[in-house]
């Protein structure tokens, strides 16, 4: 039951945003929904050791001080004129970090659906993929959709803080009952977090459209900040992979009657689409500023549909997890770092060409 409620929801969402009524979203459920992949994968080299106080307090200053240095630099990327190359790379850079923050997404809900039996998490990612892609593609009812995912998360984070505040421990917060330790290297993955906040083109995207993400990255504070304090509440202090409450709630209810597993998958699902289609989104504006150029006519590289398909494959390979998850997280941290630097060396560039060109015109 939980694999058909998943495949139906997938592909009501996906007919939704082909035909659905053009809407333009909240920008602090853009926001939110933007901020969701690097606030789910921030704390994954920990997982490991475990997460404490300074751990939780270490990723939600990661992502919102990331998100804060999102704002500098250029929303959007113009190949059509400057310094191509550099613009190019820029934005192909822009591409792999939004089909990877996409797919990360993906991957960590459907590592929420491991517990529930009869669900396979390589399908149900790749249903999720392309229901997002299809559903990016098309553009539409954006609105109702990252509106239900931003509701949906905020419902998950006062539900964690009430069940922390009525039945966690407070006093565990700083002594745990099993202590939890890292490295001093352990913490430079940290850095990690705050190169793929800063580096999302989603959140880049918001400011390009005449937004702001201030309200947003608020709520992305107080929601990874209160939750994760209530998790370790209501958990000891300290959290550890496998035995993460979530996880053994989501084995439970798998185990028993089949409809609240369904329910769960749906409500996971909903909240994984809403957060790749942004990213999606992201991805196919600057992979179409990339094929842009001054040659007149269009080729078939250009139209919408080889786009969707380009993001589609590489997001699925990622999905698919034929990379694991740290290596990956590396490759497109580095990638995302050889854009500021390509972006800091053509403004350098462009910077002196122009001062030349006004000391000639000025010795003429």
């Amino acid at each position: 039951m939980a694999a058909t409620f998943v495949a139906v929801t997938a592909g009501i969402i996906a007919l939704l945003g082909l035909v659905g009524k053009s809407t333009v979203p909240r920008n602090w459920q853009r926001t939110v929904m933007a901020a969701l992949p690097a606030m789910a994968v921030v704390g994954a080299p920990f997982a490991a050791g475990g997460w404490n106080l300074p751990v939780m307090l270490g990723m939600t200053a990661a992502v919102v001080l990331g998100m804060l240095a999102s704002q500098i630099g250029p929303g959007e990327f113009d190949t059509v004129s400057g310094d191509r190359p550099g613009q190019v790379w820029r934005a192909f850079a822009a591409v792999i970090v939004a089909v990877a923050l996409g797919s990360f997404v993906v991957r960590w809900v459907v590592s929420l659906y491991v517990p529930i039996p009869i669900l396979s998490p390589t399908a149900v990612g790749a249903v999720i993929v392309v229901a997002a892609v299809t559903a990016a593609a098309g553009g539409m009812a954006l609105r109702g959709l990252l509106g239900t995912a931003t509701v949906i998360v905020l419902i998950f984070a006062v539900l964690l803080i009430v069940v922390g505040a009525v039945a966690g421990a407070p006093s565990t917060l700083t002594d745990p009952l099993m202590p939890v330790s890292h490295s001093a290297a352990q913490w430079l993955w940290l850095l990690l977090g705050f190169v793929l906040a800063a580096a999302n083109p989603a959140l880049r995207q918001v400011r390009a459209d005449g937004g702001s993400i201030l309200p947003g990255t608020i709520v992305v504070a107080a929601v990874m900040l209160g939750g994760s304090v209530a998790l370790l509440a209501f958990n000891g202090g300290y959290l550890t992979l496998p035995s993460f409450s979530l996880a053994i709630v989501a084995g439970y209810v798998g185990f028993g009657t089949p409809v609240p597993a369904a329910v769960l998958a749906v409500v996971f699902t909903i909240v994984a689409v809403g957060s790749a289609v942004g990213q999606y989104v992201s991805a196919m504006r600057s992979l179409q500023s990339m094929t842009a150029g001054d040659s007149a006519g269009r080729g078939w590289w250009r139209e919408r549909w080889a786009l969707s398909l380009a993001v589609g494959v590489v997001a699925v390979i990622f999905v698919l997890r034929i990379v694991p998850l740290e290596p990956l997280l590396w490759a497109v941290a580095l990638i995302a770092a050889s854009s500021w630097i390509t972006g800091w060396w053509s403004t350098r560039r462009s910077g002196r060409a122009t001062a030349e060109a006004a000391r000639q015109t000025v010795d003429a």
